[in-house]
């Protein structure tokens, strides 16, 4: 026997007690509940909770515990108060007795079909108490089964179903050789030498045709082997094939242009290398992989004419990402090594009298900064854990331990740091030298980079003109190499019209000349 409780979890806890201590027998339980009293609150209220409980505690979405309000408790009091204070005191029989205990199970059901009336799951059929929706909107009632439905389908289409995508049909990154096939309703198991080899993906063998080729070499062999013509085993040996001459011819090639001997391992491998060292970089990649630098360069070949083709979409978009992002660090330590050694270059002695417009952290002092970017400077951008022993090792540096205890992460933070220091410095330096440079120096140094051009143009344009090809006009040039040199040209063509003039009187007197030689020789009368 117990009191109901707002807790409904109070409640299971006391029906669970019934069950302890190795009870076997089944257990009744049954809750008296007064009609228009607060217990039939209690008992709703309970039983709101627990479907709530289901709804929201079960999935974790719930934020904040359930808690009743002052308004929302004197009500539940005063719920029934009227009809209690109302009665009078009246004797009640076993009949009585027997329709009280009707109306209380039918009490009882009517309160768990309202409360089971909506679907298990769904906030927004749950009302609270005397009918008060809790899913009325801006004027919009959600609680409507129709209009959820349509927000549902709504739902759908804009976002879709969430599912892994199937890989294509007709992608294979492994097709293994056949050992036989049917033939004219026979098997017929093709020998060893004349099967294809195992073809993976990544080996860029023209799979589609060796595998038509393979079909048709099936065909010859059963053929030959019904006729009883086959030829001797050491004969198939020698030439790998039962097809005709071109057929054969086509079938050695292709087996010759993939790469069987390249194993998984060693296509992750290359791309690694890649990555590491640039898709032209071949020697270093060879050496990575230790293999020959003539294998890995026809290796690349193939990999980069092919390889978006014959492999899976995402593995190809994946090694191209990868070897792409270590282009882009190569390219940056190369930028970050020239600027490095250009604002080194500036000092006499960079060791001892390298300085920076922005001082930098209060931690690090100029010689430590000094020490780092000359290590840096001579063993190379990204070495740093050479930098790190160059730095441990220097005696000038022995007693700080700020640099002591750097590891590599560290300095190359610091050595990045620096050098963004250093290319605003440069930018600054070059626009300050420009406008301070005299007018003289500025004449010089514009009739320096004409003459350049000019020598350019020139050359560019005997080369095109030997091979009957346009020249360049004189608007790719600067404006006073393309003053200077159209001068240039009208003073050329003066002379080349000049020449041209004395090149037709001279053919013309050595045409007189000889009509006069031929009328000597005819003893024409001379006048």
């Amino acid at each position: 026997m117990y009191d109901s409780d707002w807790n409904p979890q109070a409640d299971l806890q006391a029906q669970d007690r019934c069950h302890r201590l190795g009870q076997k027998k089944n257990v009744n339980i049954y809750r008296l509940v007064s009609e228009n009293t607060i217990e039939e609150k209690i008992v709703e209220r309970a039983q709101q909770k627990l479907k709530l409980d289901a709804m929201v505690v079960q999935q974790g979405r719930l934020k904040e515990k359930d808690k009743i309000g002052k308004e929302e408790m004197m009500a539940a009091v005063r719920f029934g108060a009227d009809t209690v204070f109302r009665s009078e005191e009246s004797t009640i029989t076993d009949e009585d007795i027997d329709i009280i205990l009707e109306r209380g199970a039918a009490k009882t059901k009517e309160l768990a079909d309202k409360i089971q009336k909506a679907e298990k799951g769904d906030l927004l059929d749950f009302r609270l108490d005397a009918g008060m929706s809790a899913q009325t909107f801006e004027g919009i009632d959600y609680s409507d089964r129709e209009l959820r439905t349509q927000l549902r389908l709504l739902a759908a289409d804009s976002v879709g179903k969430r599912e892994r995508k199937p890989p294509p049909l007709n992608y294979n990154p492994i097709i293994e050789s056949k050992k036989s096939m049917v033939v004219n309703n026979r098997k017929i198991k093709l020998p060893k030498t004349l099967r294809l080899p195992r073809m993976e993906d990544h080996q860029f063998y023209n799979r589609e045709r060796l595998l038509d080729l393979g079909k048709a070499e099936f065909q010859n062999y059963a053929t030959l082997r019904n006729a009883g013509q086959l030829p001797p085993r050491e004969f198939i040996e020698k030439t790998i094939t039962l097809l005709p001459d071109e057929l054969a011819q086509e079938k050695i090639e292709l087996l010759g242009e993939g790469f069987g001997e390249w194993t998984r391992s060693q296509y992750f491998q290359f791309v690694k290398a890649c990555s590491k060292y640039g898709r032209d970089d071949i020697v270093s990649i060879s050496g990575e992989m230790d293999l020959p630098t003539e294998k890995v360069a026809s290796y690349s070949e193939a990999f980069w004419k092919y390889a978006q083709t014959e492999l899976k979409q995402d593995e190809w978009e994946r090694a191209l990402q990868n070897i792409e992002k270590g282009e882009q660090k190569i390219a940056k330590k190369k930028k970050l090594s020239a600027l490095l050694e250009k604002f080194v270059g500036t000092f006499k002695d960079p060791r001892k009298s390298m300085v920076f417009a922005n001082k930098g952290t209060a931690h690090f002092t100029l010689e430590q900064d000094r020490a780092l970017l000359t290590s840096v400077n001579e063993l190379g951008y990204g070495t740093w854990d050479a930098v790190r022993e160059e730095l441990r090792n220097d005696i000038s540096l022995r007693f700080q331990h700020s640099v002591q205890g750097m590891n590599c992460d560290m300095i190359g933070k610091r050595c990045d740091y620096r050098m963004r220091q250093m290319e605003r410095e440069l930018e600054l330096r070059a626009k300050k030298l420009k406008s301070e440079k005299p007018q003289n120096v500025i004449a010089a140094i514009k009739s320096i980079q004409a003459i350049e051009d000019m020598e350019k143009w020139e050359s560019e344009f005997y080369e095109l003109a030997m091979q009957g090809k346009e020249f360049h006009p004189l608007n790719t040039m600067s404006e006073e190499a393309e003053q200077v040199l159209g001068e240039r040209l009208i003073e050329r063509q003066t002379w080349i019209d000049r020449v041209r003039e004395i090149e037709i009187q001279v053919r013309d007197c050595k045409a007189l000349a000889e009509d006069t030689r031929k009328a000597i020789m005819r003893g024409d009368q001379v006048r």
